[in-house]
């Protein structure tokens, strides 16, 4: 996730630790003005760690390309659980015809 500035040291230490400490994240990495997260989908979404993000004081970046790719990756995460919820599909076992 890109950042609107730059990170001192000391809330880079507070952005590591809270979200090291959420269920579901593996890996963070704060690299100048961006955040790196390894996480599990199905304990925690971008949206979760966004909040957590702005709760500590950092600012998302605002550009219109940072708030796209944040919107498809909040979208592409919700359809990824709602197919990993749905029921198998149906099977139809009829053989082949001529058979």
């Amino acid at each position: 996730m890109n950042l609107a500035e730059p990170l001192d040291d000391e809330i880079r230490k507070l952005i590591t630790s809270s979200l090291l400490k959420m269920m579901g994240v593996q890996e963070v990495i704060i690299e100048k003005g961006r955040v790196g997260v390894t996480y599990d989908l199905l304990q925690i979404t971008e949206e979760q760690i966004e909040k957590v993000l702005l709760e500590v004081g950092a600012q998302l970046g605002g550009g219109w390309l940072d708030r796209l790719r944040r919107s498809w990756v909040h979208d592409s995460e919700e359809i990824e659980l709602d197919n990993l919820a749905a029921p198998p599909a149906p099977r139809r076992n009829r053989p082949p015809p001529g058979a």
